[in-house]
């Protein structure tokens, strides 16, 4: 059984920028009408932006170009009123109270407020060039690589270079001597490069030999100035321009910045006004560095939702409770994961030891950590990135779950039936599960109320996380009381790990990736990788060691102190793909002996059945109805593309083949598309995105048979509700 857990007085809310509405051909007018529309556009693509402009304007004469630009227009109109995933100005997020209310009033357009900011890639790119100006240089501070260790004779490191504007790690190994170990001790202070040469004076060394070589270990990045790339901390702009503040040389640099910063602050005063020349100040502004930036990326924006102190019923969380505590009867069998092979490899290899973090995963004598299916990092190869692995497809192992779900597919695939309703008598058959969740975890949910009935419903995504926090981290800059919520969320954790350090990972993978890693100092500690910081309480890698003590659990702690340290990354940061071993392995531990997710899944089944009903505890949807579509049953839909009489009709029959209604989402790995099948532009984008597919997924919709308990005088907005819980022990 799951752990007894409560959960937080408060909620955060994401919601799409438009209500639910009917995308036809009128819809296509809205972006000559509506500047908020407009504005949203221009900031996901301003390529298309240009495109939509040139065909309102009759610019536009062929037909195949015509299609293409009102499918991405109709997509991006589907997506702004349907989907709730924060992205630019389509949706947003706000936080909300558990109360006594059954519904959520958004007043107006002015409840949204816009968070602009620069691409993390320009700022990685705009750092690097002001670092490298020699006026500029000499008056920054420096210091060690955060990613260095001693081994026998030589110093090892990981460097970054861009390669086709991408970020590129490699493992570096330099020898080693007393005066360069002196030297990387003494940058430790952070010192300008005179402050470090007057330090290091020797007598075997010139003051002007000591500083060429200065310049060789800042080259060769051993050394790291302070403008080197933060996740975690302020704003980066904010940043730059503060590192800048003293540096007298700097000032028109500082000062354009500054402008920049301005322009920004004014461009989100008001969302609903179409002020987009102010954008172009700030590219005629940023045009005075000689960076080459794509203009679809420049701009990141995260929305801000005001919901004027808004209410949910505390019913809603008592259902949340009620259903995880079952969902444990759903979860399957873990797999031998990677921190497992690595306890056997560790315990195979050190016994009960404590090994340097560092040398533990050294590239030559190491233990590799998913090197196989990741870019490996190697100095033995003059550099050169090995590709990624390919992972092999293990057999699945049925269980007594899968067994009872065949059981009940066999039985509504009889009966036809839409619904399958968990009751009493059906846990009963399945067996309980040990299941440890994290000190705090979140679950995602869409709440509505049946359109017939007017009965509460949820439909219920996930649950789980390595902390309540991993999906608000990223909006804590732009909205103050997400960020009191993570505050909240951090303290729990630190009041259930009394005795041992929770340590924040900051680490940069990927310079755009930054623009979903930014986020502000979350707690007492802070383990940087290859990222600045400019926390106080500071863990380098050199300082933590890893051992097994007892056989079974891993534990990271301090080598000053032994005192145990629990890595955390409050952020939603895919850290498996192509991640740097310590990285990994630091993330990994997050989720030692705990249960990262709960949900229903249909396992072994999915490629069995092409149809599935409904799934539903209580009052509460675990897994909608959906549907897996074969390529060749579009094929008579693709025939009759350019008859839409015809095409009617295939569609109709298409749906009736297959039982589909009319409105759907289309699932697109974590995001979705919503397709109404009563409109025939809606229709073409669906056959479009999925025509070089050999199978895909449709989802039923859930707002077409709920009203949403999120709405406006306009309309309802479709909604995802996300709940944090803390264990009560």
């Amino acid at each position: 059984m799951p752990n007894k857990s409560n959960i937080f007085s408060q909620f955060v809310l994401r919601t799409p920028l438009l209500p639910q509405m009917n995308i036809d051909e009128a819809s296509f007018n809205l972006f000559r009408e509506d500047p908020l529309i407009r504005k949203a556009i221009y900031l996901a693509s301003p390529d298309l932006f240009d495109s939509l402009t040139k065909y309102q304007e009759g610019k536009v004469k062929n037909e195949k170009q015509k299609q293409a630009i009102q499918n991405a227009y109709y997509k991006y109109l589907s997506r702004m009123s349907s989907r709730c995933t924060p992205f630019g100005l389509f949706a947003g997020c706000g936080v909300g109270q558990i109360g006594s209310k059954k519904d959520l009033q958004i007043s107006d357009r002015n409840s949204f407020t816009g968070n602009t900011r620069l691409d993390m890639n320009f700022l990685c790119e705009l750092s690097a060039h002001i670092s490298q100006l020699d006026f500029v240089k000499n008056s920054l501070h420096f210091s060690p690589n955060s990613s260095l260790y001693p081994i026998q004779n030589e110093i090892r490191y990981v460097e970054y270079r861009y390669i086709a504007g991408k970020r590129v790690h490699f493992s570096i190994s330099v020898k080693s001597d007393e005066f360069l170990t002196e030297l990387l001790e003494t940058a430790k202070q952070g010192l300008k490069i005179y402050e470090l040469a007057e330090t290091c004076s020797n007598a075997d060394y010139s003051a002007d030999d000591i500083k060429t070589f200065i310049y060789e270990l800042i080259d060769s990045q051993l050394l790291i100035s302070e403008l080197d790339p933060s996740v975690c901390g302020d704003d980066f702009l904010g940043t730059i321009i503060s590192k800048l503040k003293n540096i007298d040389v700097a000032k028109e640099i500082r000062d354009k910045l500054i402008q920049v910063q301005q322009i920004l602050k004014e461009f989100d005063q008001d969302v609903d006004t179409d002020n987009l020349n102010l954008l172009e100040e700030v590219k005629t502004l940023l045009d005075f560095f000689p960076i080459k930036y794509n203009s679809k990326h420049l701009f990141q924006v995260d929305t801000n939702i005001d919901f004027n102190g808004g209410q949910i019923s505390s019913e809603i969380s008592e259902q949340l409770l009620d259903t995880t505590a079952i969902l444990n009867k759903f979860s399957r069998n873990p797999n031998k994961n990677l921190l497992d092979r690595f306890k056997e490899n560790f315990q195979n290899r050190y016994e009960n030891k404590n090994v340097e973090l560092g040398l533990l995963f050294d590239v030559e004598s190491g233990i590799q950590y998913n090197q196989s299916n990741s870019g490996d990092i190697s100095p033995l190869l003059d550099d050169l990135v090995f590709p990624a692995g390919k992972r092999g497809t293990a057999k699945t192992e049925w269980e007594a779950l899968d067994y009872f779900l065949m059981e009940k597919m066999m039985a509504f695939a009889k009966d036809n039936k839409t619904e399958f309703i968990i009751d009493e008598k059906d846990l009963n058959q399945l067996p309980d599960k040990t299941i440890n969740m994290p000190n705090t975890y979140y679950a995602i949910t869409e709440i509505g109320r049946d359109r017939n009935t007017n009965e509460t419903i949820l439909n219920l995504g996930s649950v789980g996380g390595s902390s309540g926090a991993n999906l608000l981290g990223r909006f804590c800059h732009a909205n103050q009381d997400i960020h009191k919520l993570v505050n909240e969320i951090a303290e729990k954790e630190e009041k259930h790990s009394e005795g041992q350090i929770i340590a924040e990972i900051a680490h940069l993978p990927e310079s755009r990736t930054g623009n979903v890693l930014l986020r502000p100092h979350i707690y007492k500690y802070e383990i940087p990788y290859l990222s600045n910081s400019t926390h106080k309480n500071q863990l380098g890698i050199n300082e933590l060691q890893v051992s097994i003590p007892d056989g079974h659990r891993v534990v990271l702690s301090t080598k000053n102190k032994d005192t145990e340290v629990l890595p955390k990354l409050t952020t939603a940061h895919n850290f498996s793909h192509n991640s740097l071993p310590i990285y990994h392995f630091l993330c990994d531990l997050q989720y030692q002996n705990k249960t990262g997710s709960l949900s229903f899944n249909w396992g072994p089944l999915i490629q069995i059945f092409k149809s599935f009903p409904r799934v539903r505890y209580k009052n509460v949807i675990l897994s909608p109805a959906q549907w897996r579509i074969d390529k060749a049953e579009l094929r008579s839909l693709h025939k009759h593309l350019n008859n839409e009489s015809s095409l009617k009709s295939e569609i109709k029959k298409f749906r009736e083949d297959r039982n589909i209604p009319d409105k759907i989402v289309l699932v697109e790995g974590d995001n979705t598309l919503f397709i109404d099948f009563e409109h025939l532009n809606l229709v073409k984008l669906l056959l479009q995105t999925v025509k070089n597919r050999p199978s895909f997924i449709l989802q039923e919709y859930f707002f077409k048979d709920h009203k949403s308990v999120v709405k406006t005088s306009n309309g309802e907005f479709t909604n995802q509700f996300i709940f944090g819980f803390h264990k009560t022990n």
